[in-house]
Order: C-alpha cells, then sequence, then structure tokens
C-alpha cells in the first residue's frame, strides 16, 4: 500500500491500493469521512473510451446487488472538459484484504470456505440473469470476513453472445474464446479453473485459446492441463471430481447451476 497525499474528483486519496489495465485503485476518503475504494481512470485517447464504458457498466450491474460477496458500487463520478470525458471514478465498497493471488494461502479448509462464498455471491448474480464472466484470483478479494467477488466489468446477461473475445486464458471457458452463449456454466469453469489453480498453483489451457500466464497470477507456469488427483493425491474425492467436472470442456458436463456445486464443496470441508 503506497501512501499518497492529494484529491481526486473531489476525495482524499489516503493510499494507492493496487492497478489495472488503465485504471489506479485507491482508499479514498470524502468530505463525510466515509472512506471508500475509487477506481481511476484517465481518459487520454480514445482506446481509453472503452475502460470508461466497461467502468459504467461494472457501475450499472454492481449497483444492484447488495451481498457480503460481491462488491458494492456507490457512485461513478466523470470529469468532462468542453463536454469531452477527460477523467472518472468509480466509488466502490472498501474490502480490507487482498487478492487470492496475493493473500495468505491458508489450508484447505480456508480455500473451501473462500469457494463456497464465492459460489454463494454467483448464485445471487445468476439469480438476476448476470454472469460474471472473469473468474480469476485477482477478482477475488479474501479478508478477515471472508471472500469476496470483484470486478463485474465484463459481467454479461445470460445468454449474450460477446461481439469480442473477453477473459483470462487459464481461466476462461472455451465457449468464451469461441464467442458462444455466456450462460452459468461459463462462471462455474472459471470457478472451477481457479480451485484447480487453488490446489496446484498451476493453470490450465482454454480449448481455443493460446495458453499464456494471466499476468497476476505469476506462480501459474504450466498451463498443461494435469489431473489434480495426480498432483494433490490427499484432497477429497468428492472436491476432485467437483473440479474436473467445472473445467469440462463441453459446458452441458458441467454442473447445471451452482447449487450443485454448494453441497461437494460442504462435504469436502475437513472436519475439526
Amino acid at each position: 500500500m503506497t501512501e499518497v497525499h492529494r484529491t481526486i474528483l473531489g476525495c482524499r486519496i489516503r493510499a494507492k491500493i493496487g492497478s489495472g489495465a488503465r485504471t489506479s485503485i485507491y482508499e479514498v476518503e470524502g468530505r463525510d469521512g466515509v472512506r471508500h475504494a475509487l477506481k481511476h481512470l484517465k481518459i487520454t485517447s480514445d482506446s481509453d473510451r472503452r475502460f470508461l464504458v466497461q467502468m459504467r457498466h461494472e457501475h450499472e450491474v454492481a449497483a444492484q446487488f447488495d451481498h457480503p460477496c460481491i462488491r458494492r458500487t456507490t457512485r461513478l463520478r466523470i470529469r468532462r472538459r468542453f463536454f469531452r470525458p477527460v477523467e472518472a471514478g468509480l466509488l466502490m465498497e472498501l474490502i480490507v484484504g487482498e487478492p487470492m493471488h496475493r493473500a495468505d494461502r491458508g489450508g484447505l479448509s480456508d480455500h473451501i470456505d473462500r469457494f463456497r462464498q464465492i459460489a454463494q455471491g454467483l448464485a445471487t448474480l445468476h439469480r438476476q440473469g448476470w454472469i460474471h464472466a472473469d473468474i480469476k484470483p485477482s477478482n477475488i478479494i479474501c479478508s478477515k470476513d471472508g471472500a469476496v467477488l470483484i470486478d463485474l466489468g465484463q459481467a454479461a446477461r445470460a445468454g449474450a453472445v460477446k461481439q469480442r473475445v473477453q477473459g483470462t486464458p487459464g481461466f476462461m471457458a472455451p465457449e468464451q474464446a469461441r464467442r458462444e452463449l455466456i450462460t452459468p456454466r461459463t462462471d462455474l469453469y472459471g470457478l472451477g479453473a481457479t480451485m484447480y489453480w487453488a490446489f496446484t498453483g498451476r493453470t490450465l489451457s482454454t480449448a481455443g485459446v493460446d495458453a499464456v500466464n494471466p499476468g497476476p497470477v505469476s506462480g501459474a507456469n504450466d498451463s498443461v492441463r494435469e489431473a489434480l488427483e495426480a498432483l494433490r493425491p490427499e484432497l477429497p474425492e468428492t472436491l476432485v471430481d467437483l473440479v474436473e467436472r467445472c473445467t469440462a470442456d463441453d459446458p452441458l458436463k458441467r454442473p447445471a447451476s451452482v447449487a450443485e456445486i454448494l453441497g461437494p464443496l460442504s462435504l469436502s470441508a475437513p472436519r475439526s
């Protein structure tokens, strides 16, 4: 966390806490003393407008939800010069924690608790007809209170077909790479691929996309699928089977809904 001392869009910046492709994330304090996270975008070229559209979309989707496992957004501020947007900031719920790829790995029970919480957040999204479409370790924040799903900028309506390929190789479902229908099973693939990474430190290759190192997951240096059972023979059979089913290339071979994975996750939890 980097300390800074200035204001952006009327908010006092307390610290820089992260960054994205074209954005910076800050911990900020408003005039009312309430602290938020602020996703900040400087718009200096026509290509930056795509990120403004994505930021606006993230706010429109996230503002619909009030769930402890989905990060809430509060307000989108846009500064214009001669009617052209030159700066934007998305005020979001401040979560004190670390992205999963940087968080304390913890034990098996910690992982299962986190994935169960993310599954509950996904169930809420899916009930409203939304698909996150970018489940990966860097989009899961782990805090002392649990796991929270962030960044709905690529969310799509169930049954949509995206105009261009969006997602992260190693976590993106094959149908996303082929620009086919986005469904709840698309998110289950991303969740299964994230579980595979959490238990092995490796990423999967996505059918239809050249496997590459997906940026933030720097420890994932082997993108060739190896059986989870062989890599982690001590894992419960129910958990191994769940990950294998979630990451099936054929969407119809995956669980049909989040409800089908919550049971196996509960059965896989170590007994105290």
